[in-house]
């Protein structure tokens, strides 16, 4: 168990320092080249549908405080551009 290692700072939130009704989520992202071949890319969302699927897995991530979800293809990208455009909102007024 190696436990925290470093004293928690306490830092306000985004609410807080800046009076904005805002959240953010972290997430994990698996990309590939464009032209991948579709048996590799069937291999690798097979192993990675897998892990997701591990009920260790899960418990281990609730266990920590996080979320699972599972976007593919069009999916992802949607999210990754809502995201992208979410994060603009927020940092162009503050250039």
């Amino acid at each position: 168990d190696l436990g925290w290692a470093i004293e928690v700072i306490v830092v306000p939130t985004v609410r807080e320092a800046a009076a904005l009704d805002w959240s953010v989520a972290h997430w994990r992202g698996l990309v590939a080249p464009a032209g991948l071949e579709p048996a590799v890319k069937a291999r690798l969302v097979a192993a990675l549908r897998k892990v997701a699927d591990d009920a260790d897995f899960a418990a281990a991530c609730r266990d920590r405080g996080y979320t699972l979800g599972w976007k593919i293809d069009a999916d992802f990208a949607a999210y990754m551009q809502e995201d992208d455009e979410m994060f603009g909102r927020i940092i162009r007024p503050a250039l």
